[in-house]
């Protein structure tokens, strides 16, 4: 059984950077929105980027990214981008790498996917993303994302509650923000280490 792949979203400092080459998680997040506070301009990711180790995987998070910001986010040679809002056929097209899906979760359904070569994964979230609020995990949710080709677990995700969503989900990644902070200075090592030594010790 393959072990399940982990994602730290929301770097957002140099010092971010020296806790992911430390604990190692597969994916590292980089959040382009304005109206988050993980929110970092193209030069502030270029910085970090220069500085994460060449082992873990950057992600862009962006929500309905424009024409300008899926070329701007191209030119920084992510690998993966994900999209929270609308993705429409056009954002496909240019986007010339992989692409994650994110689908918010409101009620007990599993809202409408695309299906696209590039799309390579789903990122099922709480209803409001980088809220760090979980939706109503349920058997039946469970069993529609089944159907998923490759779920990434997120919402409202912590050390404590990871092994509970792994069992329950059978997610190939799962991703977390908020679970690995604290309230005024971001990223917390010790939340990040906890958090890691969840996944891959009791899942």
């Amino acid at each position: 059984m393959n072990r399940t792949k982990i994602k730290i979203c929301g770097i957002k400092t140099q010092q971010d950077i020296v806790i992911m080459n430390r604990t190692k998680p597969d994916y590292a997040g980089f959040v382009f929105f304005e109206k988050s506070k993980r929110h970092l301009t193209y030069d502030q990711a270029a910085d970090l980027l220069a500085n994460l180790d060449q082992g873990i995987t950057p992600v862009a998070v962006c929500v309905s990214p424009d024409s300008a910001r899926i070329e701007a986010i191209a030119r920084l040679g992510f690998p993966i981008i994900q999209i929270h809002g609308n993705l429409t056929n056009e954002m496909i097209e240019q986007w010339p790498n992989q692409i994650w899906q994110a689908v918010n979760v409101e009620g007990e359904d599993l809202p409408e996917i695309m299906s696209h070569p590039k799309i390579v994964g789903y990122v099922v979230d709480g209803a409001k993303y980088g809220s760090g609020q979980s939706f109503a995990w349920s058997k039946e949710l469970a069993k529609a994302c089944a159907s998923l080709p490759h779920l990434i677990l997120a919402g409202g995700l912590n050390a404590e509650n990871v092994c509970e969503g792994i069992q329950l989900f059978q997610p190939d990644i799962v991703d977390v923000s908020s679970g690995v902070e604290l309230p005024e200075t971001g990223k917390d090592a010790a939340k990040v280490e906890a958090f890691i030594r969840a996944v891959r010790e009791g899942a």
